[in-house]
């Protein structure tokens, strides 16, 4: 510490954000730059549906997430080092109204490719690959087969599906967006 109002100024960070600053030296200025890098918190608002019905038998949307999350971040190893703990809660909560999502498009009450590609302009706007979207959608309809089997496996296998293409289909959207966005501020 170079003072003691130096060591003061210190004593008041919080200690929950202590862990998540870090400095950084820019020899080109001769200084610190701090840098807090917050990991996502829990969810937290409405908690997603835990089960729903899909051609008269209950659909186990929280047990079809635990397994989608799983192949996620088998795939994709960095999740953890990127999002931290919450992100695999984030993961099961996202998957679970995805396939909420997924069962009222199948019974005609709502638009999976509206609702993903909304999830997706949230995802974004947070630094989160969309890319990564589409594929989390296709292993939920591979999941719902292989768990459900029957016609309705096969419905919560196409509507994901078609939805992921809808969330690819963003990509260039959204990079045009953020490119913008950049050159305006």
């Amino acid at each position: 510490m170079k003072s003691a109002a130096h060591q003061v100024s210190h004593e008041r960070i919080d200690p929950d954000l202590k862990q998540d600053i870090s400095l950084k030296r820019l020899d080109h200025l001769h200084t610190y730059e701090v840098v807090a890098e917050m990991s996502p918190r829990p969810p937290s608002g409405t908690p997603p549906p835990v089960v729903a019905e899909l051609g008269g038998r209950p659909v186990d949307l929280a047990a079809l997430a635990v397994e989608i999350c799983d192949r996620y971040h088998a795939h994709y190893t960095d999740e953890e080092e990127r999002h931290g703990p919450a992100g695999q809660a984030w993961c099961r909560h996202d998957n679970q109204w995805l396939l909420s999502w997924a069962v009222g498009d199948v019974q005609g009450v709502t638009d999976l490719d509206e609702q993903a590609c909304w999830l997706g302009r949230e995802l974004h706007a947070r630094d989160f690959p969309v890319d990564r979207l589409a594929h989390n959608l296709r292993l939920a309809g591979e999941v719902a087969r292989a768990q459900l089997g029957g016609d309705e496996g096969e419905a919560l296998d196409d509507v994901p599906r078609r939805a992921a293409r809808a969330v690819s289909s963003m990509g260039p959207r959204l990079t045009a967006e953020r490119l913008t966005v950049s050159a305006d501020q």
